[in-house]
């Protein structure tokens, strides 16, 4: 911390009795470190603030995890095939991604296109990986 302190003209000495006054206070220096060395900003949030985050993440997750499903709880009425329920739900499953992904650039630095397609791409690998992830276990679990 001294070095970086000494590179912006500090002198040396007074750098190093900065920093050791600053390393009595732990959260001061444990946030300049993070802020001068890597680049980081620590939250000061509190829990409450951080429980609120959670539930609201709950709910985007359980409502519009629930789309795709919609397909299959129609199953019963049998007004779609089996192919047609699976061909469905996949369709509106890339679509909710996409919008979201599109969505999610009005908050980052892309565009809206490249967003909606990288999220889109990025929840095919992870449908996958936990698809082949169950086969996987499905299948072990077969042989023992």
């Amino acid at each position: 911390m001294m070095k970086r302190f000494v590179s912006r003209g500090m002198a040396s000495r007074d750098a190093e009795l900065v920093v050791t006054k600053i390393a009595q206070y732990e959260n001061i220096f444990v946030g300049l470190m993070l802020s001068e060395e890597l680049g980081l900003q620590l939250s000061y949030e509190d829990d409450a603030m951080l429980l609120t985050d959670a539930f609201v993440m709950f709910l985007a997750y359980a409502s519009l995890g629930v789309i795709p499903l919609i397909i299959f709880a129609s199953g019963p009425l049998n007004v779609f095939t089996d192919q047609n329920q699976y061909e469905l739900s996949v369709g509106i499953s890339l679509t909710v991604l996409f919008v979201l992904g599109s969505l999610k650039s009005r908050f980052g630095s892309g565009g809206w296109f490249y967003c909606g397609l990288e999220t889109m791409v990025l929840g095919v690998i992870c449908a996958g990986v936990s698809y082949f992830v169950g086969d996987s276990i499905m299948s072990f679990i077969a042989l023992t």
